[in-house]
């Protein structure tokens, strides 16, 4: 009888510290912006919150749904609209079913959803992740060869560069 009890009990705490959550480690991410080209502010929102235009922002959990452009300069509109912008999302691969969000891509076309062109030099770096191809290189024109990843064929998405480590950042820098 009584190593049932114990039993019962040692059952119990098993199930109570495998109920228990497991703890995490904390996820942020840093956006920096970059803004050379002597007019405008760099600015940048996320789903449902933003805009931003601090240099540097740490943004505490997923930066989802990014997207960064020169506001108040070029005839661009609110999410970067009749202009070139920079589209990101950075999450952990660890907090959601261990798949990796951390991507980002230049969009300089227009489409049935968004107006969207180029009108000033762009660049984005991953910052934690290795080097090549996680910075792809300037966007600088309004061609596929000008613009990494923003022309792919037969598609009216751009291309995402993309890694799979935790807390990555991104550098966004304009002209």
């Amino acid at each position: 009888m009584w190593s049932i009890v114990i039993s019962s009990i040692l059952l119990g705490a098993f199930l109570a510290t495998r109920a228990s959550p497991t703890p995490r480690t904390s996820e942020s991410h840093t956006v920096q912006l970059v803004n050379n080209c002597g007019k405008g502010t760099a600015t940048f929102r996320l789903e449902g919150s933003g805009p931003y235009t601090g240099d540097t922002n740490i943004i505490q959990g997923p930066a989802l749904g990014g997207i960064a452009w020169v506001s108040d300069a070029y005839g661009c509109e609110d999410y970067g609209q009749n202009c070139g912008v920079v589209e990101f999302s950075l999450q952990n691969p660890t907090s959601q079913n261990d798949q990796a969000s951390n991507a980002a891509a230049y969009d300089v076309q227009e489409s049935e959803v968004q107006m969207h062109e180029y009108k000033y030099e762009m660049d984005f770096a991953l910052d934690g992740c290795q080097v090549s191809p996680y910075v792809p290189g300037p966007c600088s024109g309004n061609t596929p060869s000008d613009c990494p990843g923003a022309f792919p064929a037969d598609e009216p998405v751009a291309t995402p560069f993309e890694c799979t480590a935790d807390n990555v950042g991104i550098v966004i820098t304009f002209c």
